[in-house]
């Protein structure tokens, strides 16, 4: 019946450098939102949405915190000037000049604004570009195709290498010498007076250029000599005109295509709207189940078996010291008999009850290899 006659709690004291780390960490759930406790009085977490991206910030407290400056890490990895290569937060001048009357809330929602003013750079899990050891080429070259022709013929005034092709590429400038005598462009005759005889190519003059069919050497001479002529001849001919209502007609297909296309502007407007729409819903969603994840995952760190262990010990602690208060009370004679012993005994029943559970729960966690405390 000794712990009957207690005076006073064995529970250790609370220091003044407990209580500033309590207040501390009261402020950066005041100061900020989805804020999670990753391990009680260690470890928090604080998640936002910046550019359609989540990112949170870890906060690590040391041991003398609020003493020593608290450690912040960012992820997923990203660039701002704020940030180093191990995904430190070193460019904040409240956090880097952080002491014992600091308020900790404060210090990380400035990092907060200042990643919503500037939103960082976060990088992709996997991208397309090329090893950096690798040099990029300083010319693409298509797959498949090989660097020069293989059928491509010789320059002028040299000998071809094909099958079939053996001799000399005439150079600019210059016809081909006669093979085995003859020549191998067609010739003309004199033998119908001034009379063009054109042998196989008179037919393709005469379709082309019928007004030419009947001219003699000498008027074909003038005609050469008279550009302007020659011009207008080339111009006013019935290919030219051809020519040019193939174009008109291509120039008219090519408005009715255009409007067709400009007609369709309206119908490309709603579905471009709409497939924003629907872009921002899906950010939204996607953002709500990052921060459900990140909820259930903190939810879930709470409720772990470690956790449950060390809150049992805190509970039979306090149920411990309520039953020994009550037992002072009536000692200085603060409370009736009957009134004393309903609440003793319901505050002792409720100490055996947690120890009984914290017992049976140490047991479990040992037999499995769990962490004791």
């Amino acid at each position: 019946m000794d712990w009957f006659f207690k005076s006073k709690s064995e529970l250790p004291a609370v220091t003044h450098l407990q209580q500033k780390r309590t207040q501390q960490i009261d402020s950066l759930k005041t100061y900020n939102h989805n804020v999670a406790e990753i391990k009680r009085d260690e470890e928090y977490r604080v998640s936002f949405t910046v550019s359609g991206h989540t990112v949170a910030l870890n906060i690590t407290l040391p041991p003398k915190f609020p003493e020593d400056k608290p450690i912040v890490k960012v992820s997923p990895p990203l660039r701002h000037p704020w940030v180093s290569k191990h995904m430190l937060v070193t460019g904040c001048r409240s956090l880097n000049n952080f002491v014992v009357n600091s308020v900790l809330g404060r210090v990380i929602r400035d990092i907060v604004t200042e990643f919503e003013k500037a939103p960082p750079v976060v990088f992709a899990e996997s991208t397309n570009q090329p090893p950096s050891h690798m040099p990029a080429l300083p010319y693409p070259q298509p797959q498949g195709m090989p660097a020069f022709p293989q059928s491509m013929p010789p320059p002028y005034g040299q000998p071809s290498t094909v099958a079939g092709n053996v001799g000399m590429y005439p150079m600019p400038g210059h016809t081909m010498p006669p093979v085995n005598g003859s020549s191998m462009y067609p010739t003309t005759s004199n033998t119908q007076g001034n009379d063009v005889s054109l042998g196989a190519h008179n037919f393709q003059v005469q379709t082309e250029f019928p007004e030419l069919q009947n001219k003699s050497i000498d008027e074909l001479k003038i005609l050469m000599e008279d550009e302007e002529k020659l011009l207008n001849m080339v111009l006013y001919s019935e290919q030219m005109e051809r020519l040019k209502d193939e174009r008109n007609r291509l120039n008219e297909s090519c408005e009715e295509l255009s409007k067709t296309n400009m007609s369709y502007k309206p119908e490309l407007e709603s579905r471009k709207e709409k497939l924003k729409e629907a872009y921002n819903k899906m950010l939204e969603a996607r953002n709500s189940f990052d921060m459900k994840c990140l909820h259930q995952q903190s939810i879930n760190e709470q409720l772990s078996p470690e956790i449950i262990l060390y809150n049992l010990k805190v509970s039979v602690a306090d149920a411990d010291t309520e039953s020994e208060e009550l037992a002072e009370s009536y000692l200085d004679n603060k409370m009736e008999t009957d009134e004393f012993l309903k609440s003793f005994m319901d505050s002792r029943i409720k100490v055996h009850l947690r120890k009984v559970k914290e017992d049976k729960l140490h047991q479990m966690l040992t037999e499995r290899g769990g962490v004791s405390f």
